[in-house]
């Protein structure tokens, strides 16, 4: 079974940004991937086309929290500014992607087993 891990690209092109090495981490309000750190996933678009697209895939090395204090995380992850950001007393949960490759862009498959917003396996 593939998983993939759904990327709102709406207002930010993140999905661009990991494949060029600028966004190292992926963020989360709660730890929704936890399960699947350690493992390679794909990178699914979400918020630009009628349905989800694979772009990429890339390890979940590692998860961690983080506070809005954290400047150099919320750079890092891309989020710094945008409506994306930590609140200023709050944490989100970052993920850290590793060897990132691009593929062939493909539609997330209709059959699938969603766990909400944040990720579905196929």
């Amino acid at each position: 079974m593939n998983t993939a891990v759904y990327i709102n690209c709406r207002r930010v092109p993140f999905i661009d940004r990991i494949l060029s090495g600028l966004k190292t981490d992926e963020t989360r309000s709660r730890d929704m991937l936890r399960r699947l750190v350690g493992q390679r996933v794909y990178l699914a678009e979400t918020g630009t086309g009628p349905v989800p697209m694979v772009r990429a895939s890339a390890v979940i090395a590692s998860a961690r929290v983080v506070s809005f204090s954290d400047i150099a995380a919320r750079q890092a992850a891309c989020i710094a500014g945008t409506p994306y950001d930590i609140k200023p007393d709050g944490t989100k949960v970052f993920y850290r992607l590793t060897d990132v490759q691009p593929v062939a862009t493909f539609p997330v498959p209709a059959c699938r087993i969603n766990h909400g917003r944040s990720y579905t396996e196929f």
